[in-house]
């Protein structure tokens, strides 16, 4: 990256900004901008930010700048100027709540910008899991069903076999929407980190990237004949794009009196027309060849959708959803029934049912005509849609997965979905081609690696599973959990082997020891038991809080302990052999030598297990550390952390080769592959994530 340094600060700033302006400003760009818009006439701005852009506009109504993350620009800056980075961490970061946004004048930051040149980040290999469902859609024949959200990635199902056929990584913020082309041969998907993506269904490839919206893409909808399609964004405006070569034709500003962004647009069933919807509730029609504006509507609604020939709209707005005469601006049907606030509705592609969603836990099913209530299934969930024969509905459930129904009968057809709430562990299997992880949904999966493809669910845990831990020889699975409980498993029938009790806390970790006859488990009970595999007997209690890891040659077991201290112990004696400070997570180099761990936050230290002593620091995470993996080779340490990223540490030196994004919330679990070419990381956002860990690291 190339940046030539501003060091001037806007006198406006808090000290503590000032002094840090290094670790906003410069590395702005790679942080992830945000245009942003501010009016003079707030009289009462409730931000420095607002404030200061104000003052800086003068006479003229709107200022315009950047907006970054704080602690995002210093974990960017501690790359490039470690020095700065370890000032702000000893002298501002406390006074900065997480996600705390910070704002400079477009004058401030464009001769910055000129000069950045950023580096594409590293993609996933592969998502496990589908993470938060904003976005669901079918293909043209049916044989598709796409599902998109909070987890970046895009995943194509095949509804033959309900199996997850294709994922597509690229996406660096949530996808929010999803549309096939007529011919379903190209998936669309609009996502905020501004961009639309297209892709080749067949092969799975990217196929463009159309870029040009100042924020987030709300939808994107391809015309009736494929030729264009058309994107909503937060910047008020509505593209055209050439869908063959990726130009883009027109962009439409949407005017209106409170600058509200737009939710969505249709066309016309001949494609003349397009329609666009504002989070103010206007209504707009446009020529498609001039772009002239030929008339509008205000309703009030929370979101909204069109029919298939764009004739009529489902507004909806609290309870209610209300169907709409596009042409005329005439309410022509109020649809009332649900208990609580409906989240979205659909149309049938007949335009005969209207589905809709609502936070009354229930899913129901409309007669557009008459406005009867023809089903209601109880199914929470966040979005709804139609296959494009009608016979099927999705329903995006706020479970973090999918269910899908029959429209004629109501029955539940399949439901398709990985873990449901956050995944707070994961482990390779020793050969490598399988992870298993486990979540708060109280359920353990286990995943080909290979193709993603889930093998099995494994449920009995009446809690959170907090850890999992393959055998050695690759046959056995334990699991620990917020139920006080440790479970040993078959891996190849997913059969429940041996329950092992004992524990009056949650189980928060669980490790086999090398040679596969004990096993550990750490509680917040202030203990570690530790059992014979082969029997069940308890063999020993030991002092320990929470994370547990034997030594590579099984000689040391590792325990947290209360007074955020890493206890070593001698499992041939169980003498307590040496104390290092550390707290949260913890793990052995594979040679034995060091000893990595959570020191302090977003420290993260390594100790020279032999001697105790403090070997070096690694500087670069803006949040708590949850979790530390070595390489197979040790060349390498893997860690994840509350501020959403995985970092690639270089052993040797503690410098950070690679940061790894993609997950959208705190990272639980990282753990490399027994070949060390992959890593597996898990995370709240209910997915695993697999990363391809590249030969030049």
């Amino acid at each position: 990256m190339n940046i030539r340094i501003v060091s001037t600060p806007p006198g406006e700033a808090p000290e503590y900004v000032r002094k840090a302006w290094v670790g906003l400003v410069v590395p702005l760009a790679a942080a992830g901008l945000h245009r942003f818009q501010t009016s003079t006439a707030l009289p009462r701005p409730k931000t420095w930010v607002a404030s200061l852009l104000a003052r800086a506009s003068h006479s003229a109504d709107w200022a315009t700048g950047y907006i970054v993350d704080a602690h995002r620009a210093v974990e960017v800056l501690a790359e490039h100027a470690p020095d700065a980075a370890k000032w702000w961490h000893e002298n501002a970061a406390s006074s900065v709540a997480p996600g705390k946004f910070f704002g400079f004048p477009e004058e401030a930051c464009e001769e910055v910008l000129e000069e950045v040149v950023e580096s594409p980040p590293m993609l996933p290999l592969r998502t496990l899991g589908f993470g938060r469902v904003d976005a669901i859609a079918f293909s043209p024949d049916c044989r598709y069903l796409a599902i998109a959200g909070g987890a970046m990635a895009v995943h194509l199902v095949d509804t033959q076999r309900w199996t997850v056929g294709l994922t597509l990584e690229g996406h660096t913020a949530d996808v929010s929407s999803l549309a096939f082309s007529p011919d379903g041969k190209l998936l669309a998907s609009a996502s905020g980190d501004r961009t639309i993506k297209l892709w080749d269904t067949a092969a799975g490839s990217e196929v463009r990237t159309l870029t040009g919206h100042a924020w987030a893409v709300s939808s994107a909808v391809f015309s009736p004949d494929g030729r264009l399609l058309a994107s909503t964004a937060g910047d008020a405006t509505v593209k055209l794009w050439d869908v063959a070569v990726g130009r883009e034709v027109r962009s439409i500003e949407v005017r209106s009196l409170t600058g509200h962004a737009l939710l969505s647009a249709a066309f016309s069933a001949d494609g003349k027309l397009l329609a666009s919807v504002s989070r103010d509730g206007t209504v707009k029609l446009w020529d498609v060849a001039t772009g002239e504006e030929l008339g509008s509507q205000t309703i009030r609604a929370s979101s909204a959708a069109f029919s298939a020939d764009g004739r009529f709209l489902a507004s909806v707005s609290g309870k209610r959803v209300k169907l709409w005469d596009v042409a005329a601006g005439k309410e022509v049907q109020a649809l009332a029934g649900h208990a609580g606030d409906v989240l979205s509705a659909a149309f049938s592609p007949d335009g005969k049912l209207v589905a809709s969603a609502s936070l009354d836990g229930t899913v129901k099913l409309w007669d557009a005509a008459t406005g009867e209530e023809l089903r209601s299934e109880a199914i929470r969930s966040s979005i709804v849609t139609f296959s494009a024969d009608g016979k099927l509905l999705a329903s995006g459930s706020g479970h973090y997965g999918v269910k899908v129904w029959a429209v004629a009968t109501g029955e539940e057809v399949r439901t398709v979905s990985g873990h449901s709430r956050e995944v707070l562990t994961s482990a390779f299997s020793p050969d490598g081609m399988l992870v298993a992880s486990g979540s708060t949904d109280c359920r353990l999966h286990l995943w080909e690696v290979p193709t993603g493809i889930p093998v099995r669910a494994l449920a009995g845990h009446d809690g959170p599973v907090c850890s999992v831990a393959f055998s050695p020889d690759g046959k056995l699975l334990a699991s620990g959990s917020g139920d006080r409980i440790v479970k040993v498993w078959d891996v190849g029938t997913g059969q429940e082997l041996r329950t092992l009790k004992g524990h009056t806390a949650a189980a928060k970790a669980v490790a086999f020891s090398p040679d596969g006859k004990l096993l550990a488990a750490g509680s917040s009970d202030r203990t570690v038991r530790v059992w014979d595999v082969a029997t069940g007997e308890e063999l020993r209690i030991l002092d320990g809080n929470g994370p547990v890891s034997f030594s590579f040659d099984g000689k040391l077991l590792a325990t947290g302990l209360d007074d955020r201290t890493i206890a070593l112990w001698d499992v041939g004696t169980w003498a307590k052999v040496r104390t290092i400070a550390g707290r949260s997570c913890v793990a052995f180099s594979p040679d034995g030598k060091l000893l990595a761990s959570e020191f302090m936050d977003a420290l993260i230290k390594l100790w020279d297990i032999a001697t105790g002593a403090d070997v070096r620091s690694l500087i670069g995470h803006t949040r708590s550390v949850r979790a530390v993996a070595f390489s197979p080779n040790c060349r390498l340490i893997a860690s994840g952390s509350e501020d959403c990223t995985v970092r690639l540490w270089d052993s040797s030196s503690g410098e950070s080769v690679r940061t790894l994004r993609g997950h959208s919330l705190f990272v639980e679990s990282v753990v490399f592959s027994p070949d060390g070419r992959l890593l597996a990381s898990g995370s709240h956002d209910c997915t695993v994530k697999l990363w391809e860990v590249r030969e030049a690291e």
